[in-house]
Parts: structure tokens; C-alpha cells; sequence
């Protein structure tokens, strides 16, 4: 079932084989909608990273898993990119946040844990980077389901996808 929001957001597993596709080297699925469709939603999405091969950040089954970077070498030097979010609703907080013994979404929120994780990534890389979080309203209105930020990666993008990837609802 969908999270009782205003908006929510599911992408067909099909999607990390599109932006693989696209040249994107990494996927943030920590964001305000990566858990819109619960513990379903994160598990088809943990499968789709595993069927893909296409390294999602920022979710995981615990929190190590959730919170670990992803790593690059470019020109020669160590990358390391991690993902949190920052969006999460109050009431929703606890539910969604990764813990050493729960499934969620590495939490901005929990602030001693991503500044350990990040002084972690710096002491073993030449580089450690953490996409920005873009909460920008398009011209409609509308935010954007999907945003593009140029990172330090071989081919040059990152994405933080605003969706858990997730096979459509079986028809009844």
C-alpha cells in the first residue's frame, strides 16, 4: 500500500536499465518518496539493484548498507558518493530511517551518523561527495520525479531518483 501522502511516486524496475542507458553512474534512492510504497516498495527495489547491477545509494536493509558510499576511481582518485536525504516527513521518520536492525533510507536527519559515514568516506578516499538535495518547483508547479546532478564520476552524472523502483500493482 501506498504511504498516506499527498504525493507518491513508483517507477517500473526497468527504470536503473534506462538511466544505465543515459550514462548515469549511480542512483540516490534517498529522498522524500523512497519508501512511498513500504517495505514492498524497498524490497522490489533492492531486487531491481541486484538484477540491474546499477549501484543505488541511500537505501538499504540496515543502516551500513544504507549510508555506504559508492565508489568511484577517477583519473586516478578515490570518489566516494553518498546519499541521504534531508525531506522526510515528521511522521515518517522513524519508519523510514535505516538502523543497525531496520530497512529504510539513510536519514539527514540523523546527523552523528551521516558525519561519521562521511569522515569514513574521507579518510579512505581522495574525494568524498554528497549529491545536493534539489527541492526546486518546475514552471508548472510541479516538482520534478527525477533529478540529474553533475557529480565526479567517470561518465558525469548521478542521479537521486524521487521514486522507489517497484513492479506496478498486479491487476485485478
Amino acid at each position: 500500500d501506498a504511504a498516506e501522502k499527498a504525493y507518491v511516486f513508483r517507477a517500473p524496475p526497468r527504470a536503473l536499465d534506462a538511466l544505465a542507458a543515459a550514462g548515469v553512474d549511480v542512483v540516490s534512492m534517498a529522498n522524500n518518496h523512497g519508501l512511498d510504497f513500504g517495505e514492498v516498495g524497498l524490497a522490489d527495489s533492492l531486487a531491481a539493484e541486484q538484477a540491474t547491477g546499477m549501484p543505488v545509494i541511500g537505501i538499504g536493509t540496515n543502516a551500513a548498507e544504507a549510508y555506504a558510499p559508492q565508489t568511484f576511481t577517477v583519473r586516478g582518485q578515490r570518489v566516494a558518493v553518498i546519499g541521504a536525504t534531508q525531506v522526510l516527513d515528521d511522521a515518517l521518520i522513524t519508519d523510514w530511517t535505516a538502523t543497525d536492525t531496520h530497512r529504510g533510507l539513510a536519514s539527514a536527519k540523523q546527523v552523528e551518523r551521516l558525519l561519521a559515514e562521511v569522515r569514513s568516506a574521507r579518510a579512505t578516499h581522495d574525494t568524498s561527495f554528497q549529491p545536493p538535495i534539489a527541492w526546486r518547483t518546475a514552471r508548472d508547479g510541479r516538482r520534478p520525479a527525477l533529478v540529474i546532478t553533475h557529480s565526479p564520476s567517470a561518465r558525469g552524472a548521478s542521479a537521486s531518483a524521487a521514486s522507489s523502483i517497484s513492479s506496478p500493482p498486479a491487476r485485478r
